[in-house]
């Protein structure tokens, strides 16, 4: 019986310590108006691809912190704020090249780089191939 006991302590053990993962877990969720002023953020990230609003400014225009803007990015989105801007910049690019009237550098410059090269270096990182090839490809 004392085997018994103890066996029945390390399950106790094992449903309390699933319970406090749980609960720990609850910060990570958002309320309703929470998310409500996460989808406004992004709205404000992305309205102008040339250039992105820094992170205090989304705060400060969505009513949230700069910690749960971070934190519900990470969450809501499975990006960095930066991480979601440059992946949405770099999904128009990949739009307006495969359009086929439109050059690199033009696209480059429409997207808010002053450099062509670290345009292609970003386009070349999140789709392993250059513009220009991805451009003669299509």
């Amino acid at each position: 019986t004392l085997w018994l006991q103890g066996q029945s302590l390390v399950m106790l053990s094992l449903v309390l310590d699933e319970h406090r993962e749980d609960a720990s877990c609850l910060s990570c969720h958002f309320n309703p108006m929470e998310r409500q002023k996460l989808l406004r953020a992004k709205d404000l990230l992305l309205a102008d691809l040339t250039q992105a609003p820094g992170v205090a400014e989304l705060a400060r225009e969505s009513g949230l912190s700069v910690l749960k803007i971070k934190r519900g990015f990470r969450v809501l989105f499975n990006n960095s704020v930066y991480g979601l801007f440059q992946a949405e910049r770099m999904q128009e690019a990949r739009r307006r090249l495969a359009n086929g009237n439109t050059s690199v550098m033009t696209v480059a410059a429409d997207l808010g780089y002053a450099n062509a090269s670290h345009f292609s270096t970003a386009f070349q990182k999140q789709f392993g191939v250059t513009p220009s090839t991805f451009k003669r490809v299509m």
